[in-house]
């Protein structure tokens, strides 16, 4: 009987600090974000010191609106308001504690205190893209940090790799040598962020790519994710490039791949790892215009003028033509390593400036701009009469 009671005691004296560092031992340390989860609550642990110490069963929803005025409009103007969706992470972590002690920790007829409509409004996805020239200045700084560290992580390469396939840092850090099918040209992922594996697709430059790494005694294609953040965050502190994050990588590449190939939503969503079409919803203006041409084509195929505002050109813009239309679609590819390096792999310089509409000079000025080897004078006619013999 008085081990009953003390147990009783023991859970009803139990202070919100105290379920915090046991959630973190028996459940944070389980969890993929086990890292991010960790800084939270450590950080909340520090500065909430005051809510930590109150009892599990005497906090209130009151209370918790306190803490959400306090962090997301501080008092002190030294202190930083969070935004909705930091807070939101927050309120997950209290709730998901609240859920855990009453069904697994025997915490009877605990009420969790955060309802129905306390959360906040969260912040619009991000969409940073990559603006004209911090590719190319991206990979310049890599190779020169490569070039005067020879660090364990082929920075340079890894961003090239996340540009061409969207994966996330987690998913590239994690990638072994046996995920690998070169000769299949492609990437078996087993543990993703949604918890469901998949196997992503590879551009031939891709393949190219991981064909010329150099294996390492772990069996990791890259290195670890950590490593890799690292000499990411040192990388690009060489560079002036702001306000940019390795994720946002992974938003270019899927952007390119709505506007640079004819791939379905559920194609891309398979090579993405998103859960939902819905989550694509933030790329599906990228095909406007394709949009609008089957439009045309629906209305008795007549041609579908848009008068589309020409803004200044580029040095190798000034080489394309004078037509709207070629000039658009030689931004579009100009704009893109990963496109220009699979045509220029495939065909003749000349023949894909006839093409597109613009000059040679173009072309080759896109090739040094973007960090792309121009492929040697004659390559392709020595390729054709090789494969003749």
């Amino acid at each position: 009987m008085a081990g009953r009671a003390h147990a009783w005691l023991t859970k009803h004296e139990c202070t919100l600090g105290q379920a915090l560092r046991r959630y973190l031992e028996e459940v944070t340390t389980h969890k993929k974000s086990k890292r991010a989860e960790t800084d939270r609550i450590d950080w909340f642990l520090e500065r909430e010191a005051k809510l930590c110490k109150q009892r599990l069963y005497g906090i209130s929803t009151d209370d918790i609106k306190q803490l959400i005025q306090r962090r997301m409009a501080p008092e002190n103007p030294e202190i930083k308001p969070v935004t909705g969706s930091t807070m939101n992470r927050e309120l997950a972590v209290i709730s998901h504690l609240y859920n855990t002690a009453r069904s697994e920790w025997g915490f009877e007829k605990l009420e969790n205190p955060i309802i129905k409509g306390i959360r906040r409004k969260e912040n619009k996805g991000r969409r940073r893209r990559l603006r004209r020239g911090e590719e190319a200045c991206l990979l310049a700084a890599a190779r020169a940090y490569e070039q005067k560290w020879a660090p364990a992580i082929p920075i340079s390469a890894v961003i090239q790799f996340a540009l061409s396939t969207g994966m996330r840092l987690g998913e590239i850090g994690r990638c072994s040598w046996d995920d690998v099918n070169l000769g299949e040209a492609t990437l078996f992922l087993a543990d993703t962020k949604n918890g469901e594996s998949r196997t992503v697709p590879l551009y031939p430059s891709a393949v190219r790519l991981l064909a010329s790494l150099e294996r390492r005694t772990d069996n990791l294609v890259f290195g670890p994710a950590d490593s890799i953040r690292q000499m990411w965050t040192r990388v690009l502190a060489t560079t002036d490039i702001k306000g940019l994050r390795f994720h946002d990588l992974r938003h270019e590449a899927i952007s390119r791949l709505f506007e640079a190939t004819d791939l379905s939503d559920m194609e891309i969503a398979a090579i993405s790892g998103h859960k939902t079409l819905s989550q694509l919803k933030r790329y599906t203006h990228l095909r406007a215009n394709k949009i609008a041409r089957k439009l045309a084509v629906a209305e008795g195929a007549r041609p579908l003028k848009v008068v589309v505002p020409v803004p200044p050109r580029s040095e190798d813009d000034a080489a394309a033509t004078s037509s709207p239309g070629a000039l658009q679609r030689w931004r579009a590819i100009s704009t893109s390593k990963m496109v220009l390096e699979a045509l220029v792999q495939k065909r003749p310089v000349s023949e894909i400036a006839a093409e597109v509409g613009v000059s040679d000079v173009a072309i080759h000025k896109a090739l040094e701009r973007l960090g792309i080897e121009k492929p040697r004078q004659g390559w392709w006619n020595r390729a054709v009469n090789r494969a003749a013999a």
